[in-house]
């Protein structure tokens, strides 16, 4: 099997309905890792978003997150405003 590259991107699935003292620090950590992230629909903007943070490049991300390359600006807008 050939070697596939990790994307790390946001947990899914931490619920922010009750807060506690420990829940910020954890919110938006990388703790989900993809060898597939075509296949993941759950949190795409996340997946994009790691990836643009990564500096890969925007046709790279269109094929490896299934998408298309006006949602990757729309992303990298967001990421740019912080």
């Amino acid at each position: 099997m050939p070697e596939r590259d990790l994307v790390r991107n946001a947990r899914v699935g931490l619920s922010l309905k009750k807060l506690d003292a420990h829940k910020p620090q954890y919110w938006l950590a990388d703790y989900r890792y993809l060898t597939f992230p075509e296949f993941h629909t759950k949190m795409k903007d996340f997946i994009i978003l790691s990836m643009i943070s990564s500096k890969v490049p925007a046709g790279t991300i269109a094929v490896k997150a299934n998408c298309k390359i006006g949602k990757i600006e729309e992303m990298r807008n967001y990421f740019d405003k912080g």
